[in-house]
């Protein structure tokens, strides 16, 4: 889905983005976690698999920075990669 040249995923990425100003005022924090985190939303559907193939490094990158923020844990995939919390849990 396109609205006005962006991606849906770059809306909710943008919009996470700006989101967690308060946490990240300096934009320390990689834009692709945003649109990891937003992809993330899609995990089992078939948009997610067309984009990401099993087993491929972008798609377990995507996963695992989902389940690290989801969890509060950092994770490591496969090659070695790993995703560290960037987020804080709210509670």
């Amino acid at each position: 889905m396109r609205i006005r040249n962006k991606t849906l995923i770059d809306v909710i990425a943008q919009t996470l983005q700006e989101y967690n100003k308060s946490a990240d005022p300096s934009g320390s924090i990689p834009y692709e976690v945003y649109t990891d985190l937003a992809w993330g939303g899609s995990i089992g559907t078939p948009v997610f698999d067309e984009k990401f193939k099993v087993g491929t490094p972008e798609r377990l990158r995507v996963e695992n920075r989902y389940a690290a923020e989801q969890t509060g844990n950092s994770i490591e995939y496969n090659n070695g990669q790993l995703q560290n919390v960037v987020g804080k849990p709210c509670n």
